[in-house]
């Protein structure tokens, strides 16, 4: 599948341009626009786009044959965000269902519309922006760019937008369960925590049809699902609690290590061809030693990865009980990335 491109200097939005071009133009093609007057996201929420990120739409035939409709936001997701991985070799972790975080910080959004032709599904416009040297605005959380995060000059937005639509056909063909298992990889998480109208929900992870399923926190063995990102559920990530958060995690590659405060992150260490269990023993004494005894009611510690086996570390009073997990990451996350997973978990 070739997708041919429409690019403009500047649009009020890729998105209606694309629905426009449907009606004169067969799918696929693709719409790209250096700026976006009125660009907008989920529940209509405006997008600024300033010069220097990518905005495009790409418009797609459907078909019933294909994997479910539900699934389109996830599979729009995952084939940006597997993109990034190829190109860049950077995870990027995605937030139900198509936001792309790292370290808590919005890097993309996608918006995904459906077009119907006598009553049935036809085709899909899926709007993406990705924030590559200019930060926007319009999240309810932070915002970071690929540049700040790779720390490198990247290729022009023609070219990137040339390579991404060579790669999106290969990427894009995923079936139900290739596309639930790489959600899996990628997702943040089952754990996380949501509100709505001020009582939190806490994420148990997706149906087969991707939708979010919940679980209340202050209702025992009440549960609901969400369809879309719509109406008033929120990512609570504002609402973690303050306490100190102790976070290792072991990889093929080596391990990371993090002490949080808060949101802030006070100290980190980078382990590779060390004796991690002789540091992780000395480290989380010092953990307690200055954060826990005699400061803090509360603390969270969160060890995982690569654990081979199993063993007990004893410190002061605490027995802390480190234990091997089936699926082995073979990158390692960012540290704030493994603390909104200690949190939610």
């Amino acid at each position: 599948m070739k997708i041919p491109l429409f690019s403009y200097p500047s649009l009020d939005s890729t998105s209606r341009m694309a629905r426009a071009l449907l009606s004169s133009h067969a799918p696929p093609f693709a719409v790209q626009a250096d700026t976006q007057i009125e660009g907008y996201g989920q529940q209509g929420r405006r997008w600024e786009s300033p010069l220097g990120n990518l905005y495009i739409t790409l418009a797609l035939p459907l078909s019933s044959t294909e994997v479910p409709m539900l699934l389109t936001p996830l599979r729009a997701a995952l084939t940006l965000t597997r993109w990034i991985e190829a190109t860049w070799g950077l995870r990027i972790s995605l937030k139900w269902p198509n936001d792309l975080i790292y370290g808590g910080a919005k890097v993309g959004g996608i918006l995904c519309e459906t077009s119907l032709v006598e009553g049935h599904l036809s085709s899909v416009c899926i709007g993406i922006g990705l924030n590559l040297t200019q930060k926007t605005t319009g999240a309810e959380y932070p915002i970071v760019t690929l540049s700040e995060i790779l720390s490198t000059p990247l290729p022009s937005v023609a070219e990137l937008t040339k390579e991404l639509l060579e790669a999106w056909p290969g990427l894009w063909e995923m079936n139900q369960t290739e596309i639930l298992t790489h959600y899996e990889r990628f997702s943040l998480g089952p754990g996380q925590l949501w509100v709505s109208e001020g009582r939190f929900y806490r994420d148990r992870g997706i149906s087969e049809m991707g939708f979010l399923q919940l679980e209340s926190l202050e209702k025992e063995g009440a549960h609901l699902e969400l369809i879309s990102a719509t109406g008033s559920f929120r990512w609570a990530w504002r609402e973690k609690p303050e306490v100190p958060l102790f976070v290792f995690h072991l990889t093929t590659e080596g391990g990371l290590l993090g002490v949080f405060m808060g949101e802030s992150l006070v100290e980190q260490q980078d382990i590779r061809g060390q004796d991690w269990l002789a540091i992780l023993e000395k480290e989380l004494g010092d953990f307690f030693a200055t954060y826990v005894n005699g400061r803090a009611d509360r603390w969270i510690l969160y060890v995982g990865g690569n654990i081979s086996a199993w063993n007990s570390i004893f410190i002061g009073h605490f027995y802390v009980k480190i234990f091997s997990q089936d699926k082995v990451p073979t990158s390692r996350l960012p540290l704030h990335d493994l603390r909104h997973a200690a949190l939610g978990g």
